[in-house]
């Protein structure tokens, strides 16, 4: 039996990306940014970094800049999974969510809730 690389031919790293990027898009359903409900609180970033360990991690929001931190169970709700999470961050895949603003163990802080993926990152 050939192995996958010689059934598919020489693909380059870049033309991979792309495939991935394509049937990422194409499987899963995100929002498109027409169909955002914006309130003062709707911001727009990209994962920075995730802890599937840890069940947590931040955004880098779009236009401050600042790390905004999230929770994995705030993701599951909106049915984005670990895996998804890592896949968006790997494709810079832009998401939209709310900033609430919540004391945390030591200060007040803000984090991210009703997160989506958007189409048109």
């Amino acid at each position: 039996m050939e192995n996958m690389g010689d059934m598919m031919g020489e693909i380059d790293e870049n033309q991979s990306y792309e495939m991935l990027e394509k049937m990422f898009k194409a499987f899963i359903p995100m929002i498109e940014l027409k169909d955002v409900k914006f309130t003062e609180n709707t911001k727009f970033g990209y994962f920075k970094y995730l802890s599937l360990e840890k069940k947590f991690g931040f955004f880098t929001d779009e236009l401050s800049g600042v790390d905004i931190f999230f929770h994995m169970d705030d993701l599951l709700k909106t049915g984005i999974s670990y895996e998804l999470a890592e896949y968006a961050r790997k494709l810079k895949i832009k998401v939209v969510y709310e900033a609430l603003s919540y004391v945390g163990k030591h200060k007040e802080s803000v984090k991210a809730i009703n997160v989506k993926l958007l189409t048109d990152s």
